[in-house]
């Protein structure tokens, strides 16, 4: 099977992106994307990248976004499969629009979070970079109905990122479950680039959220180790802690 590189995939399915229109507003001035005082480091050594975190004493999101910035690079075509108020969408974009070439897509099965991200993106991006990123309303569980064809198939997607639970300052009933998550990691799967990376922030304290959490890891360990690198972050001693899950295709 041809694998099409991320610049190809940039520069011939834009035009044609369902979902992707011009947005009015933008600001002109592209923000660069904030970078931690710790030093970044490659995925094999997320071990020592966690011992870095606690020094720096950062959240384990700042932990998710320094291992994109080590594994990412501008023109790859990225994906958040739960968009929420855009705050991982934003980074994403930073990581890949900068060089005129790279695609973001968004999902999100609530409006007001769809609402939220764009909201955020406008303020931050150019016109120009809106124009490679496509907010879709819709269960992550569907995200290759939100992909081009071409994508999948290639295996071109360079990273697909999860922040799991609910909406940060939305109804806190509506959360994703066990059984469209991992649907949606075994669908992130199958279009995930080697050497591609999938990012989990799992969360174990809200109702249903150790069943997903559950899910998802055993999804993980069943994973053959011929083909994925998987590995955990958590802060052993603090109940109910946040897990960084990161899935790595190798071949």
């Amino acid at each position: 099977m041809r694998e099409l590189s991320a610049n190809s995939i940039a520069g011939t399915l834009v035009s044609k992106w369902p979902g992707t229109r011009r947005s009015k507003g933008a600001n002109a001035t592209q923000r660069s994307p904030r970078r931690s005082r710790c030093k970044a480091s490659s995925v094999p050594e997320l071990a020592s990248q966690a011992g870095d975190s606690l020094l720096c004493k950062e959240r384990l999101t700042a932990t998710a976004h320094r291992v994109w910035r080590s594994h990412v690079r501008p023109g790859d075509v990225v994906v958040d499969a739960t968009c929420g108020n855009g705050f991982d969408t934003l980074e994403l974009a930073n990581l890949v629009l900068g060089d005129g070439s790279g695609l973001v897509v968004g999902i999100d099965k609530q409006d007001q979070a769809v609402a939220n991200t764009r909201k955020r993106l406008e303020a931050a991006l150019t016109t120009e970079q809106m124009e490679r990123i496509s907010l879709f309303q819709g269960c992550h569980s569907d995200l290759e109905a939100y992909l081009p064809a071409e994508v999948c198939k290639s295996r071109a997607v360079r990273m697909f990122c999860f922040n799991l639970g609910y909406l940060p300052g939305g109804d806190k009933s509506v959360i994703t479950t066990h059984a469209t998550t991992v649907e949606a990691l075994k669908s992130a799967m199958t279009c995930l680039a080697v050497d591609g990376l999938i990012s989990i922030m799992a969360y174990s304290g809200h109702e249903g959220g150790a069943a997903e959490e559950n899910g998802v890891i055993d999804l993980l360990r069943e994973l053959p180790p011929s083909e994925w690198q998987t590995t955990a972050v958590e802060l052993l001693n603090r109940l109910s802690s946040p897990k960084l899950l990161l899935i790595r295709r190798t071949a």
